[in-house]
């Protein structure tokens, strides 16, 4: 099949592809692997909040598509996979696409025009979307005439009035009724909602708001503008720090706005439910995920808005304290994550507490940090929260943040890229670098080399006596690989190298830059322990008594890194 002719219109809305047969249209960017060019429209769609296109053509591509798209389906981004494969090869690719995606649309003989309507209103509710057109041309013509659609304007969707919930009153007067109410902020909110609104609320109801990891990973101008929203006044609780996840276990009602629960699955609100506060969720959609007492479907500002009116009626009944309790909190976690990384500069020692507080700091207020899930992307969350932070939440990938960077650089060309990536993962992605690298765009990957699956150490040093098995990994010159890949790169040893390193990373740029951070094994990321409650949440009972155990043995080994979460986390819990 001949490539795109260049005379074409160029594609008006970020859109990406591996597929050969597909390149050469203006404005379709070219990927070394199809799952890459799934997590690169994912990147794209997260980092504008706007929907983004990946395309394939063909069996093997489609199939990797729909590996890719699964990430984007988890955290609710709207990405459209437009696909097409031989007649023959249908049958193979409709349940991947079924599975992977929130909405699957066979197009049938006719392409998009018959399902485009669909399209648009599952892209209006958050729900990423597969649609299997009947071959190549027709692939060609979709693009072309969804992107132009989607260019015209952000899919919307009408919400269902307030006035028709039969029980809003009764709703509205139980949430009066709080003693110690917590708002928690989910993507669906984050991503749609009028956040002034939501934080006019919990001022008003002077409760803390929990933002989840799906909602810390809003596009980065709504999170400015809801950090500045909340002020100093409004205690903003960060996904998986001691005080966010104290504050849902001590709150006697969760308000869920926007949020499927299970965005909130590392923090107890599973099915093993750890925490046990009632939760009413706000929800464009009805359908369960996670544990809710009751589901109201209505749109989440709009909602916050007739509450805080309400309050404002009847009266708060909030407990005094309560909210400053948490502002205390937030203050005391930070001072002690810094503190943690304070000492191991003082000790002149390359630490992950200490090279996240770095590279943190280091970095222009208007940069996107992208991690992933692991060890790395748990260090991220504990320091870069406030920043614009890209991680894929609910499926906790690995290896997807350079491709989601390339997707990031293409749909925001005026904000600085700051990947987090843990050397397990590296390979994952590394040739998406090459790319990058051609097209002469600016980027930065910290790779965290510390020679281990780092996230299932972890587990095997809490709950069986520090024996590892199948952790381990070479040592490998992450740094000279970034170079074949025409990347600049250095590795670094030491908090001089360090900053060395972070001056360039801050320098105007004509091509990605890797930086091979070279860290101890064993670390452990200050908000580690809810990732453990994740990979063990069905067993987790069962293993309380070998924790214990296990925890002594490696604290008796002298690994310094459990003693120091452990001072955190007692330290974040002081009354």
């Amino acid at each position: 099949m001949p490539p795109f002719s260049d005379t074409q219109d160029r594609i008006a809305v970020p859109a990406f592809t591996a597929s050969k047969s597909l390149a050469g249209l203006a404005g379709l960017v070219n990927l070394r692997d199809a799952q890459a060019a799934a997590h690169a429209a994912d990147g794209a769609a997260r980092v504008t909040g706007n929907p983004a296109i990946v395309v394939s053509w063909g069996l093997a591509d489609v199939l990797r598509t729909a590996s890719g798209l699964v990430t984007a389906s988890g955290d609710r981004q709207p990405v459209v996979a437009l696909v097409a494969v031989e007649p023959a090869d249908r049958a193979h690719v409709v349940g991947a696409l079924e599975t992977s995606s929130r909405t699957f649309l066979d197009a049938g003989s006719n392409g998009l025009a018959d399902v485009a309507d669909e399209c648009i209103e599952a892209l209006a509710l958050r729900a990423p979307v597969a649609v299997l057109l009947p071959d190549v041309e027709s692939l060609k013509v979709g693009l072309s005439a969804l992107s132009e659609r989607l260019a015209a304007g952000r899919p919307t969707f009408e919400s269902p009035k307030l006035e028709a919930i039969e029980d809003l009153p009764e709703v509205l007067g139980e949430l009066r009724e709080a003693r110690k109410p917590l708002v928690l902020v989910g993507h669906g909110a984050a991503s749609s909602s009028d956040l002034e609104a939501i934080a006019s609320l919990a001022r008003l109801w002077e409760a803390p708001i929990c933002v989840t990891f799906g909602a810390s990973g809003m596009a980065p101008d709504r999170l400015e503008a809801f950090v500045a929203a909340c002020a100093d006044d409004v205690p903003v609780l960060a996904a998986g720090t001691v005080p966010w996840t104290e504050a849902l276990a001590r709150a006697d009602v969760i308000l869920a706005l926007g949020s499927g629960l299970s965005e909130a699955d590392w923090f107890g609100l599973t099915d093993a439910r750890v925490v046990r506060t009632p939760v009413i969720r706000v929800a464009l959609s009805p359908e369960p995920e996670g544990v809710a007492d009751r589901t109201v479907i209505a749109e989440a500002g709009e909602f916050a808005e007739a509450l805080r009116k309400e309050l404002e009626r009847g009266g708060v009944m909030t407990v005094s304290g309560w909210h400053a309790k948490f502002t205390e909190a937030r203050a005391r976690w930070t001072e002690l994550v810094d503190s943690e990384a304070e000492k191991d500069a003082q000790r002149d020692r390359l630490t992950a507490p200490l090279a996240m507080r770095e590279i943190v700091s280091a970095a222009t207020a208007n940069t996107v940090f992208v991690g992933e899930g692991g060890a790395s992307g748990m260090w991220l969350a504990s320091y870069g929260w406030r920043r614009p932070v890209v991680i894929p939440a609910q499926h906790a990938s690995i290896g997807a943040s350079i491709a989601m960077s390339v997707g990031i650089r293409e749909a925001a060309p005026d904000r600085p890229v700051w990947a987090i990536v843990g050397d397990g993962a590296f390979f994952y992605c590394d040739r998406e670098l090459a790319g990058l690298a051609e097209r002469g765009q600016a980027f930065t990957a910290f790779v965290f080399a510390d020679r281990s699956w780092n996230a299932i150490r972890l587990v095997q040093t809490l709950f069986f006596k520090r024996r590892t098995v199948g952790t381990d990994l070479p040592s490998v010159d992450y740094a000279q690989i970034a170079e074949i890949h025409g990347c600049d790169a250095v590795e670094v040893r030491t908090p001089g190298g360090l900053a060395q390193a972070l001056a360039m990373a801050q320098e105007q740029r004509e091509r990605p830059l890797v930086v091979q951070v070279n860290l101890e094994k064993g670390s452990i990321p200050f908000v580690g322990a809810n990732l453990i409650l994740a990979e063990l949440d069905g067993v987790l009972t069962k293993l309380l008594g070998a924790m214990g155990t296990s925890t002594l043995v490696a604290a008796t080994r002298d690994f310094p890194a459990l003693r120091s979460n452990v001072r955190v986390i007692l330290g974040a819990l002081r009354k």
